[in-house]
């Protein structure tokens, strides 16, 4: 969002002071909290909340497919060293990750490979296999920069489910914590993959923003002991290196290297990317989980993990540069950074007024504004 849009969204909320807001259980309708807004799916099939046209924040399409971009430091130093980061002068990087409402996640890694990976997890049991994203029941809420989801699903009986996704302090990227309540039993599955080096500016719902086998031509994972290692190539085949800011152009020798890796000590194993878009129980019997080879291209990653408590907890992280094998070693520090760090952007601008609406778009702009403006090009 640049800074006049963001100007006229202020502008149109404060002229709009809520009366009266809808109740709180509403689905289908945006409603403001503190540090930002809680959004409620319920089913499939996504109707428009009962609620006059008038109202802010009633969704008109499809929510699940609606999304909040996550912003991790725009800082260059994080992915290039000094030497390069002379070649790159001219060169902006602004990484963000596409949260959906419905719990799945894109990784854009701007001047450093465009689309660089998607991100989703499940469960599977006995009788029952989802990604979380295919869940019916979801309660979304964005505060102060990280987003919250809760789940249920009839196909879960008893079973609920927690996640709280926040972009890395000292890396370009994500960590995602899952909480799972009453699943004894089940195994919890996650996969990252898909580097398809696709880029736009404007074109937000174009398919390649959709997984698709082939983004995996030219990805060559490796397993090691700090999880998942993606390196990525580019060749002037990838929409990516059209962009005048990207890497590649300047250093053609450069390779992408995403990391991804959990708490968990799960199997691991790379899948086959045709079974990505499947079940997790379908991704499971697609993947190899034998030892050898541990390098391989145009497969996914993999890892799967028995549940053997009631009360279960998890973290995943997937990045790029700066700290990340030590965020994938030590989790929970790195939540807790990257919750200090989202803290200190939301304290930035804080506003008390009549309006609900308005005070939860402040502390929105001030986490666009980061991520808009956090990195220079001159």
């Amino acid at each position: 969002m640049n800074f006049a849009a963001a100007v006229f969204m202020v502008s149109f909320l404060s002229t709009q002071a809520a009366t009266g807001l809808p109740a709180p259980d509403t689905a289908n309708c945006y409603l403001p909290i503190e540090g930002g807004w809680s959004l409620r799916i319920s089913g499939r099939d996504i109707e428009s909340a009962a609620l006059p046209e008038s109202t802010i924040g009633v969704v008109q399409d499809n929510s699940r497919l609606h999304r909040r971009p996550l912003y991790p430091p725009a800082d260059r130093s994080l992915i290039w060293n000094e030497e390069e980061r002379v070649k790159l002068q001219r060169c902006g990087f602004r990484p963000l990750v596409l949260a959906y409402m419905e719990p799945r996640f894109l990784f854009d890694f701007h001047s450093a490979g465009g689309l660089l990976g998607h991100l989703r997890v499940g469960l599977v049991g006995k009788e029952s296999s989802k990604w979380f994203h295919d869940w019916l029941e979801i309660d979304v809420r964005y505060i102060d920069g990280r987003m919250d989801y809760r789940l249920t699903d009839p196909a879960f009986p008893g079973v609920a489910v927690e996640l709280s996704a926040a972009p890395l302090a000292n890396s370009a990227g994500l960590i995602l914590r899952t909480k799972v309540t009453a699943a004894e039993g089940y195994e919890l599955v996650w996969t990252y993959g898909g580097a398809s080096a696709f880029f736009t500016n404007y074109a937000m719902n174009a398919p390649e923003f959709s997984f698709s086998p082939e983004q995996c031509a030219k990805d060559v994972l490796t397993v090691d002991s700090n999880g998942f290692l993606l390196e990525r190539d580019f060749d002037e085949d990838d929409v990516f290196t059209k962009e005048i800011f990207a890497a590649s152009r300047y250093l053609p020798e450069w390779t992408a290297q995403v990391r991804a890796g959990s708490n968990c000590q799960g199997r691991t194993g790379l899948g086959d990317p045709s079974a990505f878009l499947q079940s997790p129980s379908t991704l499971l019997a697609a993947t190899e989980w034998r030892q050898e080879p541990r390098t391989q291209i145009g497969r996914v990653a993999v890892e799967a993990t028995k549940i053997a408590a009631n009360d279960f907890q998890a973290f995943v992280v997937v990045g790029m540069g700066g700290n990340i094998v030590d965020a994938i070693g030590d989790p929970r520090a790195a939540m807790d950074a990257a919750l200090a760090r989202n803290d200190e952007i939301a304290s930035r601008v804080v506003t008390r007024t009549p309006d609900p609406y308005l005070d939860a778009a402040m502390c929105m702009l001030a986490f666009a504004t980061e991520g808009t403006w956090g990195d220079t090009a001159i």
